[in-house]
């Protein structure tokens, strides 16, 4: 007989969620410079300020990327692949912690995403900083 489980994990919430209050604290624009970098890297991926009337319309899904280990061959491909999803307002980007200029920036990077896709490693712990309805 199956027994009921709790498959929330409300630790690792309670954890983000304090985590991200306590940045929100200590900067009161935090969640401006997340629109902001959202904005940016909309732009980046080759969108104009006419198609992004509002960023939190978007899906930003970042595929990792790196130079030395754990490398995602075919990142380019996947990246491409995803612009047959543009007209669901879907973009996808490549995320690289190593061409960051500062922590607050890989903060701010993370914290836009609302899809974070990696091989395995390390900077898939960086999807603590992932909004609350980010995957």
């Amino acid at each position: 007989k199956a027994k009921n489980l709790d498959l929330t994990c409300t630790i690792y919430n309670d954890f983000r969620k304090d985590l991200m209050a306590r940045y929100a604290r200590e900067d009161s624009l935090l969640q401006h410079k997340i629109r902001d970098y959202r904005r940016q890297t909309l732009s980046i991926a080759g969108l104009s300020p006419e198609e992004v009337d509002d960023v939190d319309e978007w899906k930003i899904v970042g595929l990792t990327d790196r130079k030395s280990r754990r490398i995602w061959l075919n990142i380019d491909d996947s990246v491409r692949a995803c612009d047959g999803f543009r007209q669901q307002k879907v973009v996808c980007i490549t995320v690289n912690v190593e061409k960051t200029a500062s922590p607050e920036e890989q903060l701010l990077m993370h914290s836009s995403l609302d899809v974070f896709v990696g091989i395995h490693g390390s900077q898939l712990t960086q999807g603590i900083f992932l909004p609350r309805q980010g995957y």
